[in-house]
C-alpha cells in the first residue's frame, strides 16, 4: 500500500502573485515500489461550464483560462532498483505568476489552484494525491488611495437625491455606510427606500461538438443584503436616509479575465404611493450596467491599506531630512537668566540741572 502526502511549509498561507510556494511530497510504502518517477503537477485556472437547451437536446458550453501549468520532477528511477520500504520526502519549490486571479467556486464558474503529486508506476495505475492552495491577491490601496475616499452620486429632478458611501473598496466583514439626502420634488409621497449590494456576473462558454467555436454568455445577477425599509417623505419635503450593512463572504470582483466578469454596485430604489416607482439609482461598477455613472465598488478578499501615522510619527515625518544645523536648539540648551535691570537696558542717565534735561 502507498500513502502520499503533500505538506506545505506554510499550510495556512494565503498566497499572492509572485509568491514562492515550498513544501514536501511524502511517499510512504509498505513494500518495495516499482516506481518510474515522482512528480508534482501545479495548475491554476479559471473554468466556466453551463448548459443551454436546444430543442430536445442539452448543449454544453465551457471554457478555460490558464494562469499556471507546470510539472516538477522530484525523483526519477536511475536503475532497476525499486523504491525501498519506508517514508521518502521530496522537496519542491515554485513561484506563482504575476497574474493570479482570486480563487472562488461557483456552480457556473470557478478559479482553482491545485497541487497534484503523482507516483508513476509502469503497467499499473498511478498513485496520486491532490490538494488546493489558497491564492487570493490583495487589493493594494496604497497604489490607488482614491478607493478609500468617499464617493457621491447625485440624481436629476424631479427627485433630487445624493447618495454617499465612505469608500469604494471593501472586503468581507466591512461595513458599508450609506447616506442619502433627498429633496422630493415629485407629486408622490415616498413610502419605502430599498437598498443593498447588487452583483452582476457574466460567464463566457464555448460550444462543443459540431458547432465548435460558437460562444454564449451566461448572466447571473444576485442581490446581497437587500432591505426595503419604511421611510415616509411627503411631496415637497426634504429628508435623509441612512443605512449600514455588512459585506458578507461572496465572489470577489473580477475584471481581468477573458471568460468571466464579476462586478458590484450599491443600489438605492425609492418606492412611492403612486402607480410607479422612482428608481434612484446605482452607485455602480460598470457603465455598461448603468450608463449614467462610473463609480466602481470593488469587493476583495483582502485589502492592503496605507498605515495610519500617530501624531508623534507625523511630526517626526515632517522634520525628517532637515539638516541638524538648521533645526532650533532644544529648550534645555538655552541658559536661563533673570531679566536685565532698567539701567542695563537703557544705560545710565544724568540730569543737567541748569537746562533741566537728561544727558
Amino acid at each position: 500500500m502507498v500513502h502520499i502526502y503533500i505538506v506545505l511549509d506554510t499550510p495556512t498561507a494565503i498566497f499572492q502573485p509572485l509568491s514562492t510556494v515550498t513544501g514536501r511530497v511524502i511517499v510512504e510504502n509498505l513494500k518495495p515500489l516499482n516506481a518510474q518517477s515522482i512528480s508534482l503537477k501545479v495548475s491554476g485556472k479559471a473554468s466556466v461550464k453551463f448548459f443551454r437547451s436546444s430543442g430536445n437536446h442539452t448543449v454544453t458550453y465551457k471554457k478555460n483560462e490558464n494562469y499556471i501549468q507546470k510539472r516538477l520532477i522530484l525523483w526519477t528511477k536511475k536503475s532497476d532498483d525499486k523504491l525501498p520500504i519506508g517514508s521518502h520526502a521530496y522537496r519542491f519549490k515554485f513561484q506563482l505568476p504575476a497574474k493570479c486571479l482570486p480563487q472562488f467556486n461557483n456552480k457556473i464558474g470557478k478559479i482553482v489552484y491545485k497541487l497534484e503529486a503523482i507516483v508513476d508506476i509502469p503497467w499499473s495505475l498511478n498513485k496520486c494525491k491532490e490538494i488546493t492552495i489558497n491564492v487570493s491577491p490583495s487589493l493594494d490601496l496604497t497604489k490607488d488611495i482614491t478607493l478609500l475616499k468617499p464617493v457621491t452620486f447625485v440624481t436629476q429632478e424631479p427627485l433630487n437625491a445624493s447618495a454617499t458611501i465612505q469608500q469604494r473598496a471593501f472586503t468581507f466583514g466591512d461595513r458599508i455606510k450609506l447616506t442619502v439626502d433627498i429633496q422630493n420634488k415629485t407629486p408622490y409621497n415616498i413610502t419605502f427606500v430599498e437598498t443593498g449590494l447588487k452583483c452582476y456576473a457574466s460567464f463566457r462558454g464555448q460550444r462543443d461538438g459540431l458547432y465548435l467555436g460558437a460562444e454564449k454568455i451566461k448572466h447571473m445577477n444576485s442581490t446581497i443584503n437587500c432591505k426595503k425599509l419604511p421611510f415616509e417623505l411627503p411631496s415637497g419635503k426634504e429628508g435623509t436616509f441612512n443605512r449600514c450593512f455588512t459585506v458578507p463572504e461572496c465572489m470577489p470582483s473580477i475584471i481581468e479575465s477573458s471568460i468571466m466578469k464579476i462586478e458590484y454596485f450599491v443600489f438605492v430604489k425609492f418606492h412611492v404611493n403612486g402607480l410607479w416607482d422612482l428608481y434612484f439609482s446605482y452607485i455602480n461598477t460598470n457603465t455598461s450596467s448603468c450608463p449614467k455613472i462610473n463609480i466602481p465598488v470593488t469587493i476583495s478578499k483582502s485589502l492592503i491599506k496605507p498605515p495610519k501615522l500617530s501624531k508623534s510619527k507625523s511630526a517626526s515625518a515632517t522634520t525628517e531630512g532637515i539638516p541638524a544645523e538648521l533645526m532650533p536648539h532644544p529648550i534645555s540648551d538655552y541658559k536661563i537668566s533673570p531679566p536685565p535691570t532698567y539701567e542695563d537696558a537703557i544705560g545710565l542717565t544724568y540730569l543737567d540741572k541748569e537746562n533741566n534735561v537728561f544727558l
